[in-house]
């Protein structure tokens, strides 16, 4: 009897020290508790098309698009960056007579073929420089000199992008220019009437004086809007000599000849 029981306890022990719940059943790992995360990717990624600026990737169990560089994504597709246009024939120096009107068109290329919007920024100038939508710059110079004038193309993105560039316009002062010569031969006890007629192309005022090369010593009559009278008394002791007739004709802006 005694030999029975101490078998039977010891069958009872064998068999709780022969089975462990826990390592016969694990618990389930973490890891494996969202199922396979390769399925996942696939399965969120499934209808989705970045096309071939891009691929599908799963952030936070979320599909979206990983644009190559220059494309960035919008929705669930990659759409190229916007880029800025590109003022193609600035800087620039446009020369013209000062107190007429003058123009030059200016020109760019958008890489995206955006639509462009011109405008104008800080200028130097006196007077108002204007722009029109096709990129035409015009002005009426005041008076001789130079200034700049900044010109802006923007394209019509959200938000736009735009480039810059830089505008001089030249004011210049054009000498007036005669328009009669002198006899180049007069006889002796006669009188030489020279009648000067000169122009101004700026429409300036001109005023006739006599130079110092003027070596005959005749005198000038100013009769004013770059006309006047040279006499010239040639009495016998100028037979056979030679002297120089010098008359200036300058406008406002002291520019002679």
């Amino acid at each position: 009897m005694k030999s029975r029981l101490l078998l039977m306890l010891t069958t009872v022990a064998a068999v709780g020290c022969g089975s462990d719940p826990i390592a016969d059943n694990p618990l389930p790992d973490a890891a494996d508790a969202g199922g396979d995360s390769s399925a996942d990717i696939v399965d969120a990624c499934s209808g989705v098309d970045c096309g071939i600026n891009g691929r599908c990737v799963v952030a936070g169990a979320l599909a979206t698009c990983q644009c190559d560089v220059g494309f960035s994504p919008v929705e669930l597709g990659c759409v190229a960056d916007n880029r800025a246009p590109v003022i193609t024939n600035l800087p620039a120096t446009e020369s013209g007579q000062a107190r007429a009107e003058d123009s030059l068109t200016t020109m760019a290329d958008d890489p995206d073929g955006d639509s462009l919007h011109w405008s104008l920024g800080e200028t130097t100038c006196d007077f108002t420089p204007v722009i029109d939508a096709a990129g035409l710059v015009s002005w009426t110079c005041e008076a001789p000199g130079a200034c700049t004038v900044k010109v802006l193309v923007s394209d019509d993105q959200e938000p736009p992008l735009s480039a810059t560039g830089d505008l001089t316009i030249e004011c210049l002062n054009t000498p007036p220019t005669f328009l009669s010569a002198p006899q180049a031969v007069a006889d002796e006890e006669t009188t030489l009437e020279y009648l000067v007629v000169c122009t101004d192309p700026d429409g300036e005022a001109l005023t006739l004086t006599l130079g110092e090369g003027d070596t005959c010593g005749g005198t000038l009559t100013d009769s004013g809007e770059g006309q006047g009278d040279y006499n010239l008394e040639l009495d016998e002791t100028r037979g056979g000599s030679e002297c120089t007739i010098d008359v200036r004709c300058a406008d406002a802006e002291d520019a002679q000849s």
